[in-house]
Order: C-alpha cells, then sequence, then structure tokens
C-alpha cells in the first residue's frame, strides 16, 4: 500500500485512478455554469471515489453533479474549484489520473504523467445528481443551441428586469429583446413549449443535452451530469405580445442583400465610430440605384461605406448600431430583407426564420 512517511510513522493513503479523458469530462461537466460569488459554497467542488465511480458536486445558484467510471476509494472532500479546474485543464487526454489522499495531512495528490498537484482540503460530501423532472421540454440540436446564444446576447442582462432577462420559448418561436431591439427565431422541436430559459442556462447548452421542467426549474442532463437551475422569478412576463404583432404585421420592403455583406459593413462601423466608451452610436442605411449607402454616427465621428443590394423601394431607416451589428451576425451566409413594419414603422431585417426587429430611432 501506498504511503506517506512522517517522522517513521507510516500513514495509509487512500488512493484511485480515473482515466485523464474522464476526468477531464468529470471537471469541465460540473463546471459548466460559472459559480456565483454571491455563494460562497460554490467556490469549492466536492470529489469522492466509491463503488466504481469518481463522483463530483458543486452548490451555488446552480446545483450540480457527474460521475465517470474510476478505481480505488477515498472518503468526499472538498477543493476549490479553480485549482482543480485549471490542473484538469492540462492534462493529456490520453492519460490516467491518480489520486493519493491523505487524510492526517489534509492533502490530495493529483498526477497525471509530468502534471502533478497537491492540494489542501476539507471533508465534505458529494450531493446526488439531480433527477429529471416530469415534463420533458427538448432535446437540443446544435441548431437550437447556436439559436438560443444567439438570442441570448440580444437579451436584456439587467437581471432587475426578469421578464427581459430570458429567451422565452413560445408557440414554436425562441425570442429575446432589450430596450432598443426584438430578436425572434422559429425552431423545429418547441411548438408546444412555452416557458422562459434563463441566461446562464442559454449560455452552456449543448448538442445533446435534456431539458426537463421541475417545480422549482429546469434539471438539465448533460453528458455525464444533471443541474437543477432555478427560474430567475417566481412569474416571468415576457412581452410576447408584441413579438406576435410584429412578426404578423404588413411590411413593405426597402431592399435584400446578402447577410455577410450587412454584417461586415456594420462591424466595419462599430470599430470605426463605437469604441469610445458611452458613446450613443447609430446607423442610418439608405436605398437607392442598386446600393445600399451605410453612414455611422456618434457625437465626434462618422463613417460610411456601401453594400451592393436588390433595391425594391427608395428610402432609408435609421436604427442603433451596436445592437444592430450583434444581432444581424447570426445571419451569415444568407440573404436578409430591410423592411419596415406597419404601421408604426418598426425597422426589421428578415432572415426567413430569424428576423431581428428595432424600435424607431429619432432622426440626426
Amino acid at each position: 500500500m501506498a504511503a506517506f512517511s512522517f517522522y517513521n510513522v507510516v500513514v495509509p493513503l487512500q488512493t484511485s485512478k480515473i482515466s485523464a479523458e474522464k476526468f477531464k469530462a468529470l471537471i469541465s461537466t460540473v463546471l459548466k455554469f460559472p459559480p456565483s460569488a454571491v455563494v460562497s459554497a460554490s467556490e469549492v467542488i466536492h470529489f469522492a471515489v466509491n463503488m466504481g465511480r469518481a463522483r463530483v458536486s458543486v452548490a451555488g445558484l446552480v446545483t450540480g453533479a457527474a460521475a465517470v467510471l474510476a478505481t480505488g476509494e477515498t472518503d468526499a472532500f472538498t477543493v476549490d474549484y479553480r485549482v482543480l479546474g485549471s490542473y484538469a485543464a492540462l492534462c493529456p487526454v490520453d492519460g490516467t489520473v491518480q489520486l493519493e489522499v491523505s487524510r492526517k495531512e489534509k492533502e490530495v495528490r493529483f498526477t497525471c504523467g509530468e502534471h502533478k498537484l497537491k492540494v489542501a482540503f476539507n471533508f465534505g460530501s458529494v450531493i446526488k445528481k439531480p433527477q429529471p423532472g416530469p415534463t420533458e421540454i427538448l432535446v437540443v440540436s446544435d441548431h437550437f443551441a447556436k439559436t438560443i446564444k444567439w438570442l441570448a446576447s440580444v437579451a436584456e442582462k439587467d437581471e432587475a428586469k426578469p421578464d427581459m432577462c430570458c429567451v422565452y420559448l413560445r408557440n414554436g418561436s425562441a425570442m429575446a429583446g432589450n430596450q432598443k431591439c426584438i430578436a425572434v427565431a422559429t425552431l423545429d422541436g418547441i411548438a408546444d413549449v412555452e416557458c422562459a430559459l434563463p441566461l446562464n442556462l442559454c449560455a452552456v447548452l449543448e448538442a445533446g443535452d435534456k431539458i426537463t421542467k421541475a417545480v422549482d426549474g429546469f434539471i438539465v442532463v448533460s453528458g455525464c451530469g444533471a443541474f437543477a437551475v432555478p427560474f430567475h422569478a417566481a412569474s416571468i412576463k415576457f412581452p410576447y405580445q408584441v413579438v406576435e404583432r410584429l412578426t404578423s404585421s404588413d411590411s413593405h420592403v426597402f431592399a435584400t442583400c446578402a447577410a455577410s455583406a450587412l454584417s461586415g459593413a456594420l462591424k466595419e462601423s462599430i470599430d470605426c465610430v463605437a469604441r469610445v466608451p458611452k458613446a450613443d452610436a447609430v446607423v442610418r442605411a439608405d436605398f437607392a440605384d442598386g446600393k445600399m449607402s451605410i453612414r455611422a454616427m456618434t457625437g465626434t465621428a462618422h463613417y460610411s461605406t456601401m453594400v451592393d443590394a436588390d433595391v425594391k423601394k427608395t428610402g432609408g431607416i435609421l436604427v442603433p448600431l451596436v445592437e444592430a451589428g450583434a444581432a444581424v451576425s447570426v445571419f451569415d451566409g444568407s440573404e436578409v430583407a430591410i423592411k419596415h413594419v406597419l404601421p408604426k414603422r418598426e425597422t426589421s431585417i428578415d432572415g426567413g426564420t430569424a428576423k431581428v426587429f428595432f424600435a424607431p430611432v429619432a432622426k440626426k
């Protein structure tokens, strides 16, 4: 039996082995949700090996647990998530991680080839994996995960406004908004779903994740782990009626153009005029003679460029620059139509299955 030796006293070690591939998956999975600074318990990972499994858990605003195959046995202990997360990232995927735990010295040694870590620990207990809720919502696809991340980037980030600090699913559409724009996308597999997904969940969803609904939140099964994700608020009242009005209203088309060209022009504009902190930047697009003339403006800088367009109607639009640039980035590789939505004349950038609507902006 391996042992530490202190002053000729032999102290038995608890040992275990885990493949590096599984160890990396174990740690990265349980740290899928960034720990919260306001919940001290989330600053540690609870770790134990027993019954042929290495088991870990974290407890914070989101409670998560994961397990993988392992040999040996150790008592449950806790270590700082930052230390263990960084170490796991260094381990070569084709190696083996060996744990040696000294109860006497409250130290644990992790060894994976040349990568060795010795860290102090406290005794703890591993939380059981959250069990899937009674109501299945969906199994995440690649397209769903990408679209939800885009919508989350548009959503209001002020958690004091829980009605907007989410991505809302309803009648086959996913939607999100802030004070300047609303984005909506049509998605398969959610026709019968109505719920608000918190932004911390939207940020980490991956293909294959399974989401079920529980009494006070969501249970997400992802890889070798499971997570209990609470609702942001007891009642979410997303203004979906506004989205339904916008998507069903008549509109007139100014022009169509390549999404990549529009996205590139807006990125150039942001780089040139919107890097000054607190700059209130807008972009004006005018349509005539087969061209879209783009002029980006702040109080101190102006930038202009041109984009080829199939002009249907002469005229112009005015939208917030930074929000427009962020919102249309999802449309790369497709064609978009720039419209006015009637009767209130909101501006719409329409990519077919995804659309962004901007509130009218005062002329400059």
